[in-house]
């Protein structure tokens, strides 16, 4: 029992450490994707931009959707 009791607390404590990093690694898998349909810049090139913007505002959004939980 106590093993199981360790593993879950041990569980849940890796995905609070990961939920953090969750927007980051979508941005990375998807970046093509984002750069390509997402992205708010297209039609400044120069700004080399590939969807930080993107990035960011998912970034606040899993912060603000954090504090409020």
């Amino acid at each position: 029992m106590k093993k199981i009791l360790t593993y879950t607390f041990i569980l849940l404590y890796l995905t609070a450490m990961v939920k953090p990093v969750l927007p980051v690694l979508e941005y990375v898998l998807n970046q093509d994707y984002i750069a390509e349909v997402l992205c708010i810049n297209k039609d400044k090139p120069m700004l080399n931009c590939d969807g930080k913007y993107y990035l960011a505002q998912m970034t606040k959004f899993h912060l603000l959707n954090s504090i409020i939980d």
